[in-house]
């Protein structure tokens, strides 16, 4: 896999949640589901970590929670079933200008 990432969110918000955010900004077009007039992405922890072994559940947890944290994401719960707690991330207006900046670096 190909890890693009954003040197401004890097340096922000630190080299694991920049990968996860370049990771999500790639998948977001595939695998995307508008609500509320936002491209809200659903991906679990657990499913973040099976893209980069080299992550814990926990530090892709903390690499989510800066992100929110920094504005770049926001988080909610667009879930069928009141037991499954996954999360659903879209980016921000702040964040979709930084992801825009760093495709055009490539």
């Amino acid at each position: 896999m190909n890890c693009k990432y954003s040197e401004k969110t890097a340096i922000k918000c630190g080299i694991n949640s920049a990968l996860i955010a370049g990771y999500l900004w790639d998948n977001m077009a595939e695998n995307g589901a508008e609500h509320h007039s936002m491209e809200w992405i659903r991906c679990g922890k657990k499913s973040i970590c099976a893209v980069f072994p080299f992550m814990g559940v926990k530090a892709v947890g903390n690499a989510l929670k800066r992100l929110v944290r920094a504005g770049i994401l926001k988080r909610a719960e667009y879930n069928d079933s009141r037991f499954d707690r996954t999360a659903s991330y879209a980016f921000t207006e702040y964040g979709s200008v930084l992801m825009e900046e760093t495709e055009n670096d490539y």
